[in-house]
């Protein structure tokens, strides 16, 4: 019980927050080797309660919201940004689904109940999932 600090093989990867009975359990923060990192809630080494996922090992995608056995679940936004800026000389654009964003229920990972998904070209969707 109590906070504690782990650092997997070669630094590149950690966990900084609340144990108990050897788990991650209350409030802490994962950090992968991609950069993908989890702030929040964790209940016997999952991600469950409220907690932020930022992924960074392709295009920025963020959940904001309830999790539960490491999927989001409850009420959750969920936001798919576009790069910045491209390297010189690059062709591709971002897809379409860049710059969307979701907020609403979440069942076992996918969008499930009530929510509006908004459209980067200012198209919206509300309803049932």
């Amino acid at each position: 019980h109590g906070m504690g600090h782990l650092t997997y093989s070669h630094g590149e990867a950690l966990y900084a927050g609340e144990w108990q009975n050897g788990a991650k359990h209350g409030q802490g923060r994962q950090l992968w080797p991609s950069g993908n990192s989890f702030d929040g809630q964790w209940r016997c080494g999952k991600m469950s309660g409220h907690g932020t996922m930022l992924w960074c090992d392709g295009p920025t995608e963020k959940y904001t919201g309830q999790w539960e056995d490491d999927k989001p679940s409850g009420e959750g936004a969920y936001t798919w940004q576009a790069p910045k800026s491209f390297a010189e000389g690059e062709k591709e654009m971002p897809s379409q689904q860049m710059n969307n964003c979701y907020h609403g229920q979440w069942a076992a990972g996918v969008r499930q109940g009530r929510g509006t998904f908004n459209y980067a070209n200012g198209a919206k969707y509300q309803g049932l999932w």
